[in-house]
């Protein structure tokens, strides 16, 4: 009889730890599938955003998440320093010199698509590569020379 009872008492046990280690797991699924619409929502698909990289690339462009670990840029430009322009930037093809559109010196807006290996127009970044990213505001500098661009 006392090892009925205690055996009972063990099965008690183990279906409140079962129990403990379930609502673990749910709470652990949620707050993942939360943090995953969460980021969605902080996107403004009506904005463009800029993407910072570890390496200190900087990219503009249409921000999306294909899953938790990947983001996809679409329409894609970035800054060109002027040191790294060919001597006439004028003669550049495809590229907005954003010294004559705004007030940034030394730079000059490109298109991803229009580098020599005319990639598609889009990058697939892994999170763990981008440093911040944020929606940028229509009046930006940057964001006047795409749409004169377009």
């Amino acid at each position: 009889m006392v090892w009925f009872k205690h055996h009972e008492e063990l099965r008690t046990i183990h279906k409140f730890f079962i129990g403990v280690a379930l609502v673990l797991i749910g709470l652990l699924i949620t707050m993942a599938v939360l943090q995953k619409f969460a980021y969605r929502a902080l996107i403004d698909g009506s904005k463009y955003q800029t993407v910072l990289l570890q390496n200190g690339q900087q990219y503009f462009g249409k921000l999306d998440v294909i899953d938790e670990h990947t983001l996809r840029l679409r329409d894609v430009y970035y800054l060109q320093l002027q040191n790294d322009l060919p001597s006439d930037p004028a003669s550049s093809n495809g590229q907005t010199n954003l010294t004559q559109t705004s007030n940034l010196d030394k730079a000059t807006l490109v298109k991803l698509t229009d580098q020599p290996l005319i990639p598609a127009g889009e990058i697939v970044l892994s999170r763990n590569n981008v440093v911040l990213w944020e929606n940028v505001d229509d009046k930006s500098q940057v964001i006047q020379a795409i749409k004169t661009r377009r």
